[in-house]
């Protein structure tokens, strides 16, 4: 699990990004089982706010822009 705090800390920047940081996420987020864990929370996400009526982050800034 380290990794996946490691990249959302660097993504939100509570992480500095360093070389040797980058290196390994970039190494990790490319394996098999992140990008199931990746589609399966975007499943996740979806289903939830189709059962609550709100849209998803990613249609609502697309409405917002």
């Amino acid at each position: 699990m380290w990794h996946n705090d490691l990249g959302w800390g660097m993504q939100c920047g509570a992480i500095n990004k360093r070389p040797e940081f980058e290196a390994y996420w970039a190494g990790l987020k490319e394996r098999p089982a992140q990008r199931r864990s990746e589609e399966f929370i975007e499943q996740m996400t979806t289903q939830r706010h189709r059962s609550t009526g709100r849209r998803s982050p990613e249609l609502h800034a697309k409405n917002v822009s």
